[in-house]
């Protein structure tokens, strides 16, 4: 059985909102409470949320928290840094495998997150992909097509003018099977923005020979998450048209 892990500590920096976006409602529901009813549909042993400690008063004392695990990012140094945080106040319970959600994300499919847990019986680490002609700045994919393995995930700002051809792009959403969650901790920070990045664990992977899987989801709006301003106007006249 599968634990989630919703991470919820952004800054919204590209927003430029005054609240957390996670807070923002889409059809009068907002996008934590769209993301934390995915994960209970997913039926996991538990549902962890990692938080910036000034929006936990926004979760506190509601009923229909009860039962979930909030765990605080002190500072915001980056997706990798909230899931080391994470293992290491779990250190004293059993997990088996970890499922990784985030809380803009509210239109991902319970389909496509089931054919991630099949396929972690075959994989070390399972991610989530999707095809976009449109990429200006999201994570890609390299995928090896003959071997049916990830070769690596690119940060586009790092990419060459050939990777960024690249039309795979990472959605951040991924499985971690319990033999690799130590690895997590071997995730070193980044010399320029000094943060630690969660998509680093799959360059760690592959050197020591583990395996990474794919699942495509053709549901770009739902995959990529809301980022911008646009992303989000874009998201509620996708849930006019439902």
């Amino acid at each position: 059985m599968h634990s989630v892990l919703i991470l919820a500590a952004g800054n919204s920096s590209r927003l430029k909102l005054k609240k957390s976006k996670i807070f923002l409602k889409l059809n009068n529901n907002s996008l934590i409470d769209q993301t934390i009813k995915l994960a209970k549909k997913t039926k996991p042993r538990d549902i962890n949320i990692v938080i910036k400690q000034t929006d936990f008063k926004k979760f506190r004392y509601k009923k229909k928290y009860s039962g979930i695990n909030f765990y605080f990012q002190k500072k915001p140094l980056g997706t990798g840094h909230a899931v080391m945080g994470f293992l290491k106040a779990k250190k004293k319970n059993v997990l088996n495998k970890v499922l990784i959600l985030y809380a803009d994300t509210p239109f991902l499919k319970l389909i496509k997150i089931n054919e991630m847990i099949k396929k972690s019986t075959n994989f070390d680490l399972v991610l989530l992909g999707f095809h976009t002609k449109k990429n200006k700045g999201l994570g890609l994919i390299k995928f090896d097509k003959k071997n049916n393995n990830v070769q690596k995930i690119i940060e586009y700002k790092n990419a060459t003018q050939k990777e960024k051809n690249i039309n795979l792009c990472n959605s951040g959403v991924m499985l971690l099977n319990q033999n690799i969650l130590n690895l997590v901790f071997k995730i070193k920070k980044n010399k320029l923005t000094k943060e630690y990045y969660l998509t680093d664990l799959a360059k760690i992977l592959q050197s020591k020979s583990f395996t990474i899987g794919l699942v495509k989801d053709k549901n770009v709006i739902g995959s990529r998450g809301i980022n911008t301003i646009n992303d989000f106007e874009i998201s509620k006249k996708v849930l006019l048209v439902k």
